[in-house]
């Protein structure tokens, strides 16, 4: 029979009955229970909670040490005890992380349902099987906010797990995952209704009048009133709860809103979520191509090359959204874990076409095969990472600045499968220099702020000889690195007309090649020449400002000796 204890009997009372309470007290901080005097005296008035609340002594701490001890409560708690004390004991079950020094590393501040969520996470770190944790997963949830799992995730790695361990699993833990984000439940009611009402108009049904109904995340949902039915079946707690699931879900809610903004922000056209949208549903069908082709043995090659567009995607959330999600907002598990796994999906797609381009073979062979068939598994879960986890945590943080400073630099990257963006209305405009203040000692310039001795000192880095002709022809600037010069450039130049520098049969080629830049005939005049039998390349580059006027050339010495012997090399 368990050792029941009700907190309404005095201290006395309870010692009397259970004497090794003595010292789970004191432990706990009652320190007079150890006195014989006070204990039979004041013990017998006072009771836990009452000497609880004048040591302040959290009651949470003296619920769990009783359980823990094996003492069964009489009497019900109130409500919000009982969620302090669920939420303690699962804390108590998680390992305890500790630096390199041996200290305890302080966890996340987490609610339950963020701590449970973890909890499965790390369970199948440990190997556990994924049907097991996803049967306690859904018992407990119907549904999952996109911050709940970054936390979750981002806990264990603030914690002391490996980032290579976490991202090994990343695929394993959306699949748990898998239909119970709320966009998704929207997605898949509307999808049923869609299907039934296609079912219904094949056999000849009339569609009667159009009904509307509200979704969780605020979403309304448009069925005919034959299709009703449907939308509750689809809508109902079993409906999406990860492939194959036989597991319904217990009711429990909250909503944190981001689904649903991040579903109004993507229907912003050209909003950089538009955009990333737009672009997965690019790369989902670039996907599916590359299975049918990989189904039919035809065309792989071409498939495979074309699914490989989606490391732009992956470089635009690499150079764009991971880093403000790391630094401005203390979101490092997406950062860390999704980059990594980003890299490893183009890496390995580079990997295979490039074995197949050297030999056919590859196409048939076995173990080749598996590979694609696993990477492509990879960017398959990598878009349902990002449209129920990445964007939604995104949409829920970002302000609108960051939206059009990210709108802004989007112009910077290639379309990935979805041809040429026109830029958002609201994309913050490049800065132009002469809107800039300076001051003494510095450069201020629209994408950065150097010091003159950073200026000078980097100019100076560049493996180019580097010279500056103004747009009345005379020499403003030579760099000064100090590597031996190809082309010697006296410092009594500056100044002069860049025509006095060149041999007389040169001149009038340099003349031509500065009179079509000015007229904008041309941009770019690349000549090729050798110095010590070594090739070199000079390239002279038309400057214009941000309104395209001409302000002067750039002339670029580069020796070439380097690429010639890597290139033999390969």
């Amino acid at each position: 029979m368990g050792k029941k204890i009700n907190l309404k009997k005095s201290v006395y009372e309870l010692c009397n009955e259970y004497p090794e309470l003595i010292d789970i007290m004191l432990e706990l901080g009652f320190t007079e229970v150890t006195k014989p005097g006070i204990l039979n005296t004041m013990g017998k008035v006072m009771t836990i909670p009452k000497g609880a609340i004048m040591k302040k002594i959290d009651m949470v701490d003296v619920v769990l040490a009783l359980k823990n001890n094996g003492f069964e409560l009489e009497g019900k708690m109130p409500s919000f005890v009982q969620k302090r004390i669920a939420k303690k004991m699962l804390e108590s079950q998680l390992p305890k992380r500790k630096d390199v020094n041996g200290n305890e590393i302080k966890e996340l501040e987490l609610d339950e349902r963020t701590l449970k969520i973890k909890s499965y996470v790390e369970r199948l770190s440990k190997g556990e099987d994924i049907e097991s944790v996803r049967k306690d997963f859904v018992e407990n949830f119907t549904d999952v906010d996109a911050a709940e799992i970054a936390k979750a995730e981002q806990s264990l790695i603030t914690g002391g797990t490996p980032v290579s361990e976490v991202q090994k699993l990343c695929d394993v833990h959306s699949a748990l995952f898998h239909g119970a984000t709320r966009e998704e439940k929207i997605a898949n009611a509307e999808k049923a209704v869609e299907e039934s009402l296609k079912r219904q108009r094949g056999e000849g049904a009339e569609v009667k009048t159009a009904q509307t109904l509200v979704a969780p995340n605020g979403n309304s949902i448009f069925y005919g009133s034959i299709g009703k039915l449907d939308v509750k079946e689809a809508m109902s707690e079993s409906f999406g709860m990860g492939i194959g699931s036989k597991f319904k879900a217990a009711p429990v809610k909250r909503q944190d809103g981001a689904d649903s903004i991040y579903m109004e922000l993507r229907k912003i056209e050209n909003h950089p979520l538009n955009t990333f949208a737009l672009e997965n549903e690019a790369i989902s069908d670039a996907l599916k191509e590359l299975r049918r082709a990989m189904d039919t043995k035809e065309n792989v090659m071409p498939a495979l090359k074309k699914a490989r567009e989606a490391s732009i995607h992956y470089a635009e959330k690499g150079d764009l959204l991971y880093p403000i999600l790391n630094v401005k907002y203390g979101f490092s598990g997406p950062s860390n874990v999704m980059w990594g796994v980003d890299d490893e999906i183009r890496d390995e797609m580079k990997s295979l076409y490039n074995r197949a381009l050297e030999d056919e073979c590859f196409l048939t062979n076995e173990l080749w095969n598996e590979r694609l068939d696993a990477v492509v598994t990879r960017a398959e879960e990598m878009i349902y990472k990002e449209e129920n986890i990445l964007f939604p945590l995104c949409a829920k943080n970002f302000t609108e600045e960051d939206w059009c400073d990210i709108a802004r630099d989007f112009a910077d990257y290639k379309p990935c499968l979805i041809g040429n963006r026109p830029l958002w209305e609201k994309a913050t405009p490049k800065g132009n220099v002469k809107n800039y203040s300076q001051e003494a000692g510095s450069a201020n310039l629209p994408s950065g702020r150097l010091t003159i001795e950073q200026l000078d000192a980097m100019l100076n880095t560049i493996p180019m000889e580097l010279t500056f002709v103004d747009a009345d022809n005379v020499n403003r600037y030579f760099n000064d690195g100090e590597d031996v010069k190809l082309f010697k450039r006296p410092l009594s130049a500056l100044g002069r007309e860049v025509f006095s520098c060149h041999p007389p049969k040169i001149e009038p080629m340099v003349r031509m090649i500065l009179e079509d830049f000015k007229e904008g005939r041309r941009d770019c005049v690349d000549v090729w020449t050798s110095r010590d039998d070594e090739p070199v390349l000079i390239k002279y580059m038309a400057v214009r400002d941000k309104d395209k006027n001409y302000i002067g050339t750039l002339e670029c010495v580069q020796p070439m000796g380097f690429a010639e012997k890597h290139f033999k090399r390969s």
